[in-house]
């Protein structure tokens, strides 16, 4: 699913009803999104960005255009649903919330670092090591950037 990096929301008439904050609209919107996954094909595996459910990253007061709150977003995240973190910032506070929630982890880095890429991979496997249910690390790259998948690789799995 693509519930990632919500810039602006909560503001239509639809979103903006009384008691209910933007974070309770994105939970709904994301179990209703589960729901239909998994109404047309019971046996797919749904991934979720980690930024919008995740109270270190977006899932905020006040986070960017949206009105009032993200918090409680994560209430509508299925634990049958996986989590691609990708919180370099926080990282171990992050990958434990969603581990304590019961959620599968795949780790979502590299992201074309350049000479320092090596360091926050390395920093990604620290902040995992002893955490149930982190299943993998993902080499990510915005530019089509291969050039150190190898390496990549090694590195992650040196055996």
């Amino acid at each position: 699913m693509h519930q990632d990096e919500i810039r602006l929301a909560g503001w239509c008439e639809l979103c903006n009803r009384p008691g209910v904050t933007t974070g309770q609209i994105l939970a709904q919107c994301t179990k209703r999104c589960t729901e239909i996954i998994q109404k047309l094909d019971p046996d797919a595996e749904i991934v979720v960005w980690s930024d919008m459910f995740d109270p270190f990253h977006n899932a905020v007061d006040n986070y960017w255009l949206t009105r009032g709150t993200m918090k409680g977003s994560w209430e509508g995240v299925d634990k049958s649903v996986s989590i691609g973190n990708w919180n370099q910032r926080f990282r171990k506070p992050s990958l434990k919330f969603f581990a304590a929630r019961g959620h599968r982890q795949i780790i979502a880095t590299y992201y074309d670092r350049g000479d320092n890429w090596k360091n926050v991979v390395n920093d990604w496997l620290v902040a995992a090591d002893g955490l149930p249910n982190v299943d993998g690390i993902m080499y990510t790259t915005w530019t089509n950037n291969y050039d150190d998948l190898e390496e990549f690789i090694q590195l992650v799995n040196p055996d």
